[in-house]
């Protein structure tokens, strides 16, 4: 099964957090092993008649671009920015909950901001927010 859209930042980014160049189809196949994809989920295709996989990592690289975390370079590939290292390299994520309030926080990568910061979600027993969307956006 295909992860929802907001899932493919964190291995695009950690893909190219060596700061090596990579070519599309190098970071596909590299998010598909993350995601122990099969073959048959990797030619899953939309209904508009994209493949699923391919058009997930390919909008990834696109948000990525817009907010200058990677590069990319025609002929070459794909690189991580400096302020892309910076990014992941102070990635937190936190979960709280004391039986009475339940909080999740995560820097939502793919959000146009100046400054990332952490963004939180406050999630009771009731109601999911993104369990309305199926790719979870």
């Amino acid at each position: 099964m295909i992860p929802n859209f907001k899932e493919y930042f964190y291995p695009f980014m950690l893909c190219l957090s060596n700061g090596d160049v990579y070519k599309m189809f190098e970071i596909r196949d590299y998010i598909a092993n993350f995601f122990s994809l099969t073959k048959t989920d990797v030619l899953q295709k939309t209904k508009g008649g994209h493949f699923r996989h391919a058009d997930r990592v390919s909008w990834t690289a696109t948000y990525l671009k817009k907010l200058n975390l990677i590069t990319f370079t025609k002929n070459v590939g794909y690189q991580i920015t400096e302020d892309g290292k910076t990014l992941f390299n102070n990635h937190k994520n936190d979960f709280y909950d004391d039986g009475v309030v339940r909080i999740y926080a995560d820097n939502q990568v793919g959000y146009h901001t100046e400054h990332p910061r952490l963004k939180y979600f406050y999630i009771d027993n009731m109601y999911d927010w993104f369990s309305d969307y199926e790719d979870g956006i």
